[in-house]
């Protein structure tokens, strides 16, 4: 059976059981808090919610898209920040005047129903110029990959591609750059705020991003080790579990410098990416295990924050309290900052005309060469103009942006265009050859982080993040393509061989009569 690159099993395998209990479970929900939003105003965050969650989940369900692809951690992002928070908001988790201070700072959600519906038109434009050119993509199984002339790192590993070096290169300049960064910051004794390179809104803001990019070598170095591992079909040796956890360790060590959690989530859906295209199946067993290992990170890295002097008091690590931490803030499609910032357009956020996206021209300069560069991030902004906060941001995703620098109505056909756009990459990455490990790397840290971006952070971030980690692919894109000149060269010689030989070769007599 032929496979898409991230592609779930066939039909008749589990996942069509798996979308089957989505669709049942989409209608459940869509059906209570409709119920529940004629008797309660509050619900409208709930079925708002899982009306765009819905929307987002139909490629998915048709089979138009795996779930492990941009689109898949796209719908992922809008359905913990739309559907289950809005459903998090309705029944008032942990208690109402958390719910207030965090999400809809005391606005009732019937003055925000226009900014609600046009959520909603700017999510089905999305999804639906998605699935316009995405299509039904071509599938590209293994063994057609290869005969695409081999230039694959995993089709020549063994005989071209020097791995070793490569991923120790890669886990050096990580460790390298996770160094850099803490010592910058002040070392783990340094205060959270000052870890994180939080916003203070003066000249002296610094971000550290050459340390920053160098520390993401790490994950690069960590994915490559599980491709060259897991094509080399041997039994894996106790000293390759100790190598893994090594470079698990070395990959994730900026994380627990910055705290900053959502990483080991999306690095977690690349991982797993990885194994199903190299292994062509995702085992149970890994997945259940992932998911475990992520939210009691979540809880670690949130009571690291929690013991911060004049922070609240920190808690044990468990499950409820990783899951807790990954729900109750606003990142992701977050249904209520996206009405909010509606809301506020163009009487507390003027028209931007495209301002907080251009202004991502000017991320890669560094602030030693600039001291003055304006912070690029429009999320200072929304942050203390909508919740008061002097010292953090707050992200405003795909349709709060285009609102804020277009207006509602343009946002509506952007969001369309956006649709087109990603379908277009979505479909491109379905006929990568599944052979070429720079291929495989760059649908697992440019796509797939570029779709939750795109949706849940900020437009210019987006792209500025897929320009780095391109950066980051640029000695294996160029490898990559010194392999390919060599197989094509060789595949050409192999030919004339072939010609002089059969020129050269006696004819065939016939036989006696």
């Amino acid at each position: 059976m032929s496979r898409v690159v991230g592609d779930l099993p066939a039909k008749g395998q589990n996942f069509v059981g798996m979308r089957t209990a989505l669709v049942a479970i989409d209608c459940l929900m869509l059906m209570l808090s409709l119920v529940m939003y004629a008797q309660e105003d509050v619900w409208g965050y709930a079925f708002y919610g899982v009306l765009c969650t819905i929307i987002v989940h139909v490629p998915i369900i048709l089979r138009m898209v795996p779930a492990l692809s941009i689109w898949g951690v796209l719908a992922f992002v809008v359905t913990i920040g739309a559907g289950i928070r809005g459903v998090v908001i309705a029944v008032g988790y942990p208690d109402r005047s958390t719910i207030t201070s965090l999400f809809t700072r005391g606005v009732r959600f019937s003055d925000l129903v226009p900014e609600a519906m046009v959520t909603v038109a700017c999510v089905l434009l999305l999804t639906a110029g998605f699935m316009i050119t995405a299509g039904k993509s071509p599938k590209v199984s293994r063994k057609e990959g290869a005969k695409t002339g081999g230039a694959g790192l995993l089709a020549t590993g063994r005989g071209g591609a020097p791995f070793p070096l490569l991923i120790c290169g890669y886990a050096a300049a990580g460790a390298v750059g996770t160094v850099l960064y803490s010592r910058a910051v002040g070392g783990l004794s340094a205060s959270i705020s000052d870890r994180r390179t939080t916003y203070t809104g003066g000249a002296d803001y610094a971000s550290y991003g050459l340390a920053q990019f160098l520390a993401g070598a790490g994950t690069v170095g960590l994915l490559l080790f599980l491709c060259y591992r897991l094509s080399a079909r041997r039994a894996w040796t106790p000293t390759t579990w100790v190598v893994l956890g090594i470079l698990v360790i070395n990959a994730f060590a900026i994380n627990w410098v910055t705290t900053t959690r959502a990483d080991l989530l999306y690095v977690s859906f690349s991982v797993l990416l990885v194994v199903r295209i190299v292994k062509g199946r995702l085992p149970v067993g890994l997945v259940i295990g992932l998911a475990v290992a992520v939210i009691l990170g979540i809880g670690l890295l949130s009571q690291a924050r929690a013991a911060e002097p004049g922070a609240d008091s920190a808690s044990e690590v468990s499950l409820s309290v990783g899951i807790d931490s990954g729900l109750l803030n606003r990142n992701a499609f977050d249904l209520s900052k996206t009405l909010l910032i509606s809301d506020a357009v163009p009487e507390a956020l003027p028209l931007q005309h495209g301002a907080t996206i251009a202004n991502y021209v000017f991320a890669p300069i560094p602030r030693a060469v600039w001291p003055d560069k304006p912070v690029v991030s429009p999320g200072p902004i929304i942050g203390e103009t909508l919740y008061g906060l002097s010292q953090t941001g707050v992200p405003p995703g795909l349709v709060g942006e285009l609102v804020w620098n277009f207006g509602a109505v343009p946002a509506v056909f952007l969001s369309g265009l956006a649709g087109l756009g990603l379908g277009r990459l979505s479909r491109m990455a379905d006929g990568w050859d599944p052979q070429r490990v720079v291929l495989v790397l760059a649908h697992a840290l440019v796509l797939l982080p570029f779709g939750k971006a795109i949706m849940g952070v900020a437009l210019g971030q987006a792209f500025s993040a897929a320009g780095q980690a391109l950066l980051l692919l640029l000695p294996l894109i160029l490898l990559d393509r010194r392999l390919a000149r060599s197989a094509a060269k060789k595949a050409r010689d192999e030919e004339v061989v072939r010609r002089r030989a059969g020129m050269t070769a006696p004819p065939t007599s016939s036989a006696n009569a």
